[in-house]
Order: structure tokens, then C-alpha cells, then sequence
């Protein structure tokens, strides 16, 4: 009983955080000023994640992100023509790109200059978003399935050409 109870307890709070997420105040000038949000851009992803219904709120979100993205030191993200084959005019899944790129960059030190790691990331995060969608895109098929098999790493490496 009293581990049903702490599972709701953390759903709740959990749920809780999704409706109540706030874009921050911001302003940005030098690459300190973006360096002091890179905490705050993991929960504004997780939360534009976790509520693409909520558009008013999304948009303000989304807008904090991608103003953070162009002017931070600590991310760069690369979209590479050989991995991102699958159709581009989805921009949900660019976005998921983009969002699993700088999640993986911000939590594990190091990290920014592995590209095979990141592109993977980034890719993993894209099928987790289509496989919530009723979208369908072949490549996008391909490359969960390189996933599942354990592969998709092997596959970025070998269309970035490292070796």
C-alpha cells in the first residue's frame, strides 16, 4: 500500500510540474548569461515534452529554447544531412532532434565533442516523440529499428564517416 501511495505521490508531483512549468525571466548577453539557464533548459524540454497540447505555453517555451540555443557556449547542435533522412517538414521531430541533442550535452559531462553519442541521442529522442504520434515515416522506422537491435550508434558512425 505504501508503495502504490509513493508511485502516486510522484506521479502527482510529477503531472504537477508539467501544468505548472513557468519560462523564466530572462536575459541573455555574454555566454555566462546563457550558462546560468542550462538547468532551467532541461526542465523547459522535458516540459514542452510532456504537454505538446498546451500551445500558448509551448510557443513561449519553445522560444526560450531556441533564443538559449543560438547564443550558448556550452551546446552546438549539429544537423548533419547524412543522419537527419527522415522528413524534415515535421518540425516536432526536428524540435525532439534538437532537444535530445542538448539534454544528452547538458547532463553528461564531456559529451560535446561525441558526435556518434549525441546524433544518437538526438535520433533516440526523435523515435521516442514519433512513436506517440500517428505520423509515419520510413526512415524514421529504420532507424528504431537499429535501436532496438542495438545498432543505431554503429549507423550514425558509419553516415558521419568516423572511424
Amino acid at each position: 500500500m505504501r508503495k502504490l501511495l509513493s508511485v502516486l505521490l510522484i506521479v502527482a508531483s510529477l503531472s504537477s510540474f508539467a501544468q505548472d512549468y513557468k519560462v523564466p525571466v530572462y536575459k541573455f548577453g555574454n555566454g555566462t548569461d546563457y550558462s546560468k539557464y542550462n538547468a532551467e533548459i532541461i526542465k523547459c524540454i522535458t516540459w514542452i515534452e510532456s504537454n505538446p497540447s498546451d500551445i500558448e505555453s509551448k510557443n513561449a517555451a519553445t522560444q526560450f529554447f531556441v533564443e538559449w540555443l543560438t547564443g550558448t557556449p556550452d551546446v552546438s547542435v549539429e544537423m548533419s544531412s547524412a543522419i537527419l533522412k527522415f522528413n524534415q517538414e515535421n518540425s516536432d521531430l526536428l524540435m525532439a532532434f534538437m532537444f535530445g541533442w542538448t539534454k544528452y550535452a547538458l547532463q553528461t559531462p564531456g559529451a560535446a565533442e561525441d558526435k556518434i553519442k549525441l546524433n544518437a541521442a538526438a535520433l533516440r529522442n526523435v523515435i521516442r516523440v514519433y512513436k506517440k504520434t500517428s505520423y509515419r515515416d520510413p526512415e524514421i522506422d529504420k532507424l528504431a529499428t537499429l535501436d532496438k537491435d542495438g545498432k543505431l550508434e554503429t549507423w550514425v558512425k558509419d553516415q558521419l564517416k568516423i572511424k
